[in-house]
């Protein structure tokens, strides 16, 4: 078994993040990033494609 240990700062910091939901542009940062990692190596879909289909599909603008 390890003994591995977690820093305090490291856990302040994560207690702090849990209190502050993240903004309505970081949860879309997500999704395309989440999307982008998805996507097979050899996909034609570029970061701007799914960017702009999402903008669609949510009735926004894409960044």
């Amino acid at each position: 078994m390890t003994s591995l240990k977690t820093k305090e700062s490291t856990l302040q910091a994560l207690d702090r993040a849990s209190r502050h939901p993240p903004s309505a542009n970081q949860i879309r940062k997500q999704r395309v990033s989440f999307i982008m990692g998805s996507l097979d190596k050899e996909s034609a879909v570029t970061r701007a494609k799914v960017e702009k289909s999402l903008a669609e599909q949510e009735g926004t603008k894409a960044d």
